[in-house]
């Protein structure tokens, strides 16, 4: 069976994966939509989630057996339509591998991550949000390695992996993290404790090389900053801990001007390291999130797009802006996949969630039918996950979280009429993907059976 490619047509210069077959073009796969988050079907429940306890699935249904579990996940989404699985299968184990050898899937490596959990997701709370010194041999050892072990679990399942990703929703942009008591990325590489700190040294110099005159002495810096002369004695000796960005607007335009270099570094040692483990997969982005029509800062995605075959992007609550990603893909000229949609509605003995919530199942099912089927017809998007399998409550940092409303109810039953209708929208999504391919379908045409 051959692995899964991106091709692009020659003529419409439309978007969509194969399945290679040597030389010569390949198989076209159905248009991918998937599944996120299966694995929680089968995973224990943690003890603030009540009524995932009390339904206790994994054992009163599935006995125990996970493996088990996971191909009834299998048989329940090729019921409803999908064509592929989760971004965050647990590969290595026996349920994870059931679906991953079953169904195309993404494999999310998040190579910034600490042993402890914490890396540069914006979802963290401020105490585990942490950003690594790219630059640091440590860090390019942890990356080289996280990346590494995703390969080998890829590898027995490798003919259905779509590509990797890196970090689910890194945290670059400066004033959002700041807004969240945080201290943002740039910030913390130059309050790294030595000058000689890999990092550090890097944006010392980048602050030499990029913002002030050539030949200029270090004390431009200390100037441009209001800060003590005294800080800024030797361009490898800046003292630059105490700038407070929100406050310095000098320093603010600089780090925002920054931020493209760390996010070069990083892409440059993850692509090394897949580039070893595993040279001809598909790379795609970090998943970037876009919250109303806010994404990262364009000079992040532009060097995201250089380095990856595709942009991973989560939508936020709500039907997503479509006139956004039409202007993503121009602009960095790379197909879409979209890697995490969700929706909400009311669940009795709940009043929060995740998502945004809509009046009813059928108001919900609306919405993510327009988002999928204009996704399959957008012929630059070349995929479409869902957040979410079966409802469960998230913990978040201080006591009990909202609802995460899946398809299943927790007792494993499912959401009706939603399922039914989210599984027509799919059949409709992979059949109008196939007709736009091949002219029967032209971009614009209405979804007819809305």
């Amino acid at each position: 069976m051959g692995t899964i490619t991106l091709a692009q047509h020659p003529v419409s210069r439309r978007w969509r994966l194969e399945r290679g077959a040597g030389e010569g073009p390949g198989e076209a796969l159905p248009f991918t939509i998937g599944l996120n988050h299966a694995g929680l079907l089968w995973t224990p429940c943690p003890s603030y989630d009540a009524e995932c306890r009390q339904a206790d699935l994994v054992n009163r249904v599935y006995r125990g057996n996970a493996t088990l579990a996971a191909l009834d996940a299998v048989r329940q989404l090729r019921g409803w339509g999908y064509s592929g699985s989760s971004y965050d299968l647990p590969l290595g184990t026996s349920a994870g591998d059931a679906m991953a050898a079953q169904m195309p899937f993404l494999a999310l490596t998040m190579p910034l991550d600490l042993e402890d959990g914490s890396g540069p997701s914006s979802w963290q709370p401020p105490s585990k949000l942490h950003f690594p010194d790219p630059w640091a041999p440590n860090t390019q050892k942890r990356m080289h390695a996280r990346i590494t072990a995703k390969c080998e679990a890829v590898q027995p399942h490798r003919h259905n992996l779509i590509g990797y990703i890196w970090t689910d929703m890194p945290s670059y942009d400066i004033r959002a993290v700041k807004a969240r008591g945080a201290k943002d990325w740039v910030s913390t590489l130059r309050c790294l404790p030595s000058p000689s700190d890999a990092g550090r040294r890097f944006y010392s110099r980048w602050l030499r090389d990029t913002v002030c005159p050539v030949g200029s002495p270090p004390s431009c810096i200390c100037k441009r900053y209001g800060l003590d002369l005294s800080l800024c004695l030797s361009w490898d000796g800046l003292e630059l801990c105490s700038v407070n960005n929100s406050a310095t607007p000098a320093a603010m335009k600089d780090d925002y001007q920054f931020l493209p270099r760390i996010a070069e570094q990083v892409y440059t040692v993850a692509n090394a390291s897949v580039a070893v483990c595993d040279p001809e997969a598909l790379v795609l982005t970090d998943t970037f999130h876009g919250f109303g029509n806010a994404l990262e800062p364009d000079n992040v995605l532009a060097v995201a797009a250089k380095f990856a075959g595709a942009l991973s992007l989560q939508p936020g609550g709500g039907a997503y802006d479509k006139s956004m990603y039409e202007r993503v893909h121009s602009q960095f000229g790379r197909p879409i996949f979209m890697a995490d949609a969700g929706m909400a509605f009311p669940i009795q003995n709940y009043s929060q969630y995740i998502w945004h919530e809509y009046s009813s199942q059928r108001e919900a099912a609306a919405v993510y039918a327009a988002d999928v089927v204009g996704a399959a017809q957008s012929g630059y998007m070349i995929g479409f996950n869902k957040c979410q399998l079966i409802d469960r409550v998230v913990d978040q940092a201080h006591g009990v979280g909202p609802l995460k409303v899946g398809l299943l109810n927790f007792n494993g039953t499912p959401h009706q009429p939603l399922t039914s209708l989210i599984a027509a929208a799919n059949h409709e999504a992979i059949a109008a993907s196939e007709r736009l391919w091949d002219g029967r379908l032209k971009i614009d045409d209405p979804l007819a059976f809305l």
